[in-house]
């Protein structure tokens, strides 16, 4: 029998869209946990440590970015420390969609949910659905996510949804059948066993989680339909919001990416925005960031770009966004990925031929 697609709404949404500021809560605990300072934690990030107080803030895809970059490097002796993320990422962790997830009448009703309203998540890895016979899988896409990143996010959202699916049916959750993961089996491989109940297999062709198709249909142990259809108001009413009034950020963001590398300056960014440079700087500052900081941001996606999809050299990628000097661009690059251009260009170069084979 071939597959067929069993829950609505499967098409890959990017991951670039803003997020509430709970996974970066969740990482700070994890990181000071294992003796890292709040402060390590969030430099470069352009997010205020009191921010971390407000539930409501939002912040940016490359901003939690930057806070995983900071784990890692910080984290780099603690085996698997994407899956003690993910551990940490109850359904609660994605307010009002994490409710709407435990109330739902049906598991199917709840993959329907979390496929519909995806950039409320904070996932990074594209989730897919199919159904064959009579198991049902969840897919994890995580090639379109940076390859410094890829191991932990992937580690993390998987995990995570394991932990939302032990909330949503906390006596009985779906048994897992298989587990396939792209990448070879680390020395942490048993952390994935304890997770899952089941061995993984490694070096697959696809990153995914099987489990019977009959739980599609079983009645979360919280259903209810009266706090579901609340919760999705609310879900519609934050999409709505933030369709309709986008932050500060994200409009700075699109007028640097616009201009493909030849930026305007902060004034000039205010004039075209109709507001001052004060007034410019004052709202990215109540969203936690700065004007240095979105157009780092627009920079290294920027920079990802010309070096996946050219063959431009360090020198040429350097003067296409505007550093006047390449050891200015070599500099900046290493504090975005920890490594040179030239061997992160190198790395993904090989990472694509073997794709390719």
């Amino acid at each position: 029998m071939s597959d067929r697609s069993d829950i609505a709404g499967t098409n890959p949404i990017h991951w670039d869209f803003p997020r509430r500021i709970n996974s970066i809560q969740i990482m700070v605990e994890v990181g000071m946990r294992h003796g890292m300072t709040r402060e390590a934690l969030l430099t470069e990030s352009g997010i205020a440590a009191e921010s971390l107080e407000n539930a409501l803030i939002e912040v940016e895809a490359s901003q939690e970015l930057r806070v995983i970059r900071n784990l890692q490097e910080g984290c780099s002796h603690v085996p698997g420390i994407g899956l003690e993320v993910g551990l940490q990422c109850h359904a609660t962790a994605f307010d009002e969609l994490g409710y709407a997830f435990i109330s739902g009448e049906t598991l199917r009703d709840t993959f329907n949910l979390a496929l519909r309203f995806r950039s409320l998540l904070f996932f990074f890895v594209e989730m897919s659905t199919v159904r064959s016979g009579d198991r049902f899988k969840l897919r994890f896409d995580d090639s379109g996510v940076p390859a410094d990143v890829r191991q932990f996010l992937l580690e993390r959202d998987m995990t995570a949804t394991c932990m939302i699916l032990r909330d949503i049916f906390p006596s009985n959750p779906p048994p897992l059948l298989e587990v396939n993961l792209t990448c070879a089996s680390p020395p942490y491989a048993e952390q994935f066993e304890c997770i899952a109940g089941i061995a993984p297999r490694f070096e697959q062709e696809e990153n995914s989680v099987a489990m019977p198709a009959s739980f599609l249909d079983a009645r979360p142990t919280q259903a209810n339909s009266v706090t579901v259809r609340m919760c999705v108001a609310l879900c519609e009413m934050r999409l709505e919001q933030r369709n309709t009034r986008p932050g500060t950020a994200t409009r700075v963001r699109a007028h640097l990416f616009a201009s493909g590398g030849a930026f305007a300056d902060m004034e000039q960014i205010a004039t075209e925005l109709d507001m001052t440079s004060r007034t410019l700087r004052r709202h990215l500052q109540e969203e936690g960031t700065s004007f240095r900081t979105v157009l780092d941001e627009v920079r290294e996606v920027m920079a990802d770009e010309l070096f996946s999809r050219t063959d431009m050299t360090v020198e040429e990628v350097a003067d296409r966004l505007g550093f006047s000097e390449s050891s200015s661009f070599i500099s900046a690059f290493k504090r975005w990925k920890g490594v040179s251009p030239r061997k992160f260009h190198r790395v993904g170069r090989l990472s694509g031929r073997r794709e390719q084979g």
